[in-house]
């Protein structure tokens, strides 16, 4: 089964926490670890832009919406080795500003907080 067979195509529809839609898909990485999933070789990323073509448009769009929380007065996470900023510099000049000025505009607006976590009781 394909990743968008469960999600589907559209993106915007899917239902994510904004700190979510920065971070990398680990659900490969847990399931080899529990012996659910056996690698035959090494998966480069060319692999991976096939397979998950949205975390590659994911990782593509991800600076520019950091840099609006960052103008916002947020935390940034450390993204080292990413590549952020080189690989956001292939798009467009106005969507990249209209990226980080409505991630910006999310924050003022009080649209980028979740409440703090608690744990479940068993």
């Amino acid at each position: 089964m394909h990743h968008l067979d469960v999600r589907g195509e559209n993106e915007r529809a899917w239902q994510l926490p904004l700190r979510c839609k920065g971070c990398p898909d680990r659900i490969g990485e847990t399931a080899v670890a529990a012996g659910a999933l056996t690698l035959e070789r090494d998966v480069t990323p060319v692999d991976m832009t096939r397979y998950q073509p949205h975390q590659r448009r994911g990782t593509v769009a991800v600076h520019d919406p950091l840099l609006g929380l960052g103008n916002a007065g947020r935390l940034l996470p450390r993204a080292a080795r990413l590549r952020l900023a080189e690989l956001a510099a292939d798009r467009p000049e106005a969507e990249r500003v209209r990226q980080r000025e409505g991630t910006r505009d999310c924050v003022t607006a009080g649209r980028a907080s979740e409440p703090t976590p608690r744990a479940r009781r068993r």
